[in-house]
């Protein structure tokens, strides 16, 4: 691939975005659950690799098979120095590298359980799970939690720390019991990345669109599991369908559009039609959740013709409901 030198920091942000978490979720589903930060740190490591070389020796035709390839022969090369680790490195050395990222099992859910479900207080596990999923800083993280910066930064050092402590803490969660335990904290986490992804905290972009993919895969991935299927993570699925569908309208050609000046019909009928298969899912179950109640709120925008012709009454109930259940400053 051919770039200008000036254009190589851009796509590498860009394949951080779109390949992190793929990549890390990979290496620690082939090198064990307690080496979670020798697979963040290879892959980081990988990136600036990336910055340092391609203005020089060109960009390869598959970056994000490059940044697997150059992550995984980052985590061989650590363990071989590790004479416990000699089998593992020999192992992950002869499996098949992978030519595209396409190719890369796709693990990420089994990274979100693993973290979402780590015997550690809840305001420590969501952050790590925010961070290490979705590659959001602690600025990031801190704008979607309502929380000060040096308070989330705090919290990621002091969970990153007793995991090195206690690394028998990490437990790749691939069962039913605990991916019904880990359910609620990675429901928190779909959410919020989804949220960042709709209106981002940093960089110019209106939208990121690769946060919005990856929050509402994981949503109706947690909604097809048999683990973990229920109404929540339906009506999750469901919010995340019906939020997706107005996106080729509300942020066509780097032009931001509130939602009484989009063009509906540019909305995508196949994204809404989902959601409401989603949001009939949901019924039942005795609980009410916000997920529900937002999700009601963006069906009734989804199915009215027109701004003029939204049911604002139903929408002021919901909302009056979803106050009771999130008594939040954002509602």
């Amino acid at each position: 691939m051919t770039l200008d030198a000036t254009e190589v920091p851009g796509l590498v942000a860009n394949l951080f975005r779109h390949s992190y978490a793929r990549v890390v979720a990979t290496l620690v589903a082939r090198l064990g659950p307690d080496h979670l930060a020798l697979a963040e740190d290879v892959t980081q490591e990988a990136l600036l690799a990336a910055l340092r070389t391609w203005p020089f020796r060109g960009v390869p035709a598959d970056p994000a098979a490059w940044l697997f390839q150059a992550a995984r022969n980052g985590a061989i090369d650590r363990l071989r120095h590790e004479s416990t680790a000699q089998r593992l490195a020999a192992r992950i050395a002869a499996e098949p590298p992978g030519t595209s990222e396409g190719e890369v099992p796709d693990e990420v859910l089994v990274l979100l359980a693993t973290c979402a479900a780590l015997p550690l207080p809840r305001d420590m596990v969501v952050p790590l799970a925010l961070n290490v999923v979705a590659g959001l800083s602690a600025r990031e993280i801190a704008r979607a939690l309502l929380l000060e910066e040096s308070t989330v930064a705090q919290r990621l050092v002091r969970a990153r720390r007793r995991l090195r402590a206690e690394p028998a803490l990490v437990v790749l969660q691939r069962e039913g019991a605990t991916l019904v335990a880990a359910l609620p904290a990675a429901l928190d986490v779909v959410y919020l990345i989804f949220n960042e992804g709709f209106a981002p905290s940093r960089g110019d972009d209106p939208i990121r669109l690769d946060l919005i993919a990856d929050a509402h895969r994981l949503a109706e991935a947690l909604a097809a599991h048999p683990a973990t299927a229920g109404p929540a993570p339906s009506a999750l699925a469901a919010l995340t369908a019906f939020l997706a569908a107005r996106l080729p309208a509300r942020a066509e050609g780097g032009v931001f559009a509130l939602l009484p000046h989009q063009d509906r019909r540019r909305w995508d009928q196949r994204l809404i039609q989902r959601g409401f298969r989603h949001l009939q899912d949901a019924i039942g179950g005795g609980r009410l959740t916000r997920f529900h109640l937002e999700a009601e709120i963006a069906a009734i925008h989804a199915s009215a013709p027109t701004w003029d012709a939204t049911d604002w009454d139903r929408i002021a109930a919901a909302y009056d409901k979803l106050l009771a259940v999130e008594p939040s400053p954002v509602v």
